[in-house]
């Protein structure tokens, strides 16, 4: 049986900090020089983090332009006294996809669930690994097509998503 969890999601009145209006280039720009400024591209509401009482929070630490890092989210707990589990979701293959969805599930209390959600699609990219790597003749005619790089993406996507199955 599935428990049901109240799950809160938490949107600045503000999605983004960056000016509205500018194309790609303009953004990567942007970014690029505030990254190298130092300054950071989120600044965590602490007081509505505190209001919230949350008992997991989940970050990234691949991209500092996607998400807060996650020990910027640590310290902002600290100073508002929550103990609060920080979790950075940090794939670099798709394998890495589940493992992280098993890890969510664990840390907010779900580990029972924790397999129908990451175990069964693991297994399966295990089969399909299984049959891609098995020999030519086998499976014939597949092709894999991935972006060689993303645009609004600093730095660039980690190599080797496709990979994976050989």
């Amino acid at each position: 049986m599935l428990r049901q969890y109240n799950v809160v999601l938490y949107w600045p009145s503000s999605l983004t900090a960056i000016p509205t209006g500018l194309a790609p280039a303009q953004i990567n720009a942007w970014v690029r020089e505030r990254a190298a400024a130092g300054v950071p591209m989120y600044e965590l509401d602490r007081t509505a983090l505190a209001a919230l009482k949350p008992d997991l929070v989940l970050t990234q630490d691949l991209c500092r332009v996607c998400a807060l890092p996650a020990g910027t989210v640590e310290d902002a707990g600290r100073a508002i006294g929550t103990d609060a589990a920080v979790l950075s979701l940090d794939p670099r293959c798709l394998s890495d996809v589940f493992f992280d969805i098993e890890a969510v599930a664990k840390a907010a209390g779900a580990a029972a669930v924790a397999d129908r959600l990451a175990g069964v699609p693991l297994r399966a990219i295990d089969s399909a690994t299984y049959v891609v790597q098995a020999g030519p003749g086998l499976v014939d005619g597949i092709e894999a097509l991935a972006w060689a790089f993303h645009p609004d993406a600093v730095p660039p996507p980690p190599p080797g998503r496709i990979a994976s199955a050989g």
